[in-house]
């Protein structure tokens, strides 16, 4: 006889196998490979960076002016009720908070080193949206998107080439 695995609900926006919330030093991590790339930017002697605390506004806030009709989920009293209806045309804006920067505003260059373990859907359309932002609002910043610790070490080594070179000697 076969067993059937057990089936539960699907966790919308959360990304399987992600970590619980590191803390340490007072900053608060969102997976074992940031809390990686923290500590050797430390160790490799690079501390003049922010951790998730540059946000950048991709799409401002909207209203659409017609009529939209979409299927949705909607939680009344704790049920889920489905609803196919003419929906709420206010529509949030968009931001993007990536995880290590070291940005110059007034020359708008630098560095930023986004960890990306394990992606959800939106992230590939998010990530160009950000790309074609700092395009249009004159941004000249070396982008670095390291997958895993040997690819961050890597990154934090091109970094610190290009932008500490004569500092650190």
């Amino acid at each position: 006889m076969r067993r059937s695995a057990k089936k539960g609900k699907p966790n919308k926006g959360k990304i399987q196998n992600a970590t619980r919330v590191l803390s340490v030093n007072g900053l608060q991590f969102r997976s074992k490979l940031e809390l990686f790339t923290y500590n050797k930017l430390v160790e490799s002697g690079i501390t003049d960076f922010k951790y998730e605390e540059e946000k950048f506004i991709l799409q401002e806030a909207l209203e659409y002016p017609f009529e939209s009709i979409e299927a949705y989920e909607r939680t009344i009293d704790g049920n889920k009720v489905k609803k196919f209806e003419d929906v709420d045309h206010k529509i949030r804006y968009m931001s993007y908070l990536p995880d290590f920067t070291n940005i110059n505003h007034e020359t708008k260059e630098g560095w930023i080193l986004e960890v990306k373990g394990f992606a959800n859907d939106a992230w590939p359309l998010k990530w160009k949206l950000f790309k074609h932002y700092l395009i249009g609002n004159g941004y000249k910043v070396s982008l670095y998107k390291p997958n895993n610790q040997g690819n961050a070490i890597k990154c934090i080594e091109m970094i610190k080439d290009k932008y500490y070179g004569d500092k650190q000697k």
